[in-house]
């Protein structure tokens, strides 16, 4: 391997991981006070949702929470809470999971990426393009 390409990986790898030590934002908001909150993307980084999360709360890292809840009343009002967690599921991934109760069917997802708890489910383009740069760099 040429040195010059064995200097771009570490450069791309050393950019990755300063913007990694930096803290983690997520969409923090609660549809019954924000209406809007119910319809947040990727994309919407400049909304007032979107803020860093505090670095560590008792030992636990953080990550980005959605909760979705559909209540079972005349109007089967629907209600999104996007927050920073500290208590992971189990299985310490991005994931989702169901509970139903007698009034009301909860989804709730975590994810560990900056800007992932919203509305459709966030694709990590960033670590995508840093894989994808290391890969052309080394077949190039």
């Amino acid at each position: 391997m040429k040195w010059a390409t064995l200097f771009q990986i570490l450069l791309l790898l050393s950019a990755y991981l300063l913007t990694v030590a930096y803290g983690l934002k997520c969409f923090q908001c609660n549809s019954y006070d924000s209406p809007d909150c119910l319809t947040l993307t990727n994309n919407d980084t400049h909304s007032v949702h979107y803020k860093e999360c505090p670095k560590e709360i008792h030992g636990n890292t953080t990550f980005c929470r959605k909760l979705y809840q559909q209540l079972e009343n005349d109007d089967d009002t629907e209600r999104v809470k996007r927050s920073c967690g500290w208590i992971t599921h189990k299985e310490k991934k991005d994931l989702c999971w169901r509970a139903d109760t007698d009034f009301k069917m909860e989804r709730v997802c975590q994810c560990f990426g900056d800007a992932c708890n919203t509305s459709t489910r966030s694709r990590f383009i960033y670590e995508q393009l840093v894989i994808a740069g290391i890969v052309f760099l080394i077949f190039v």
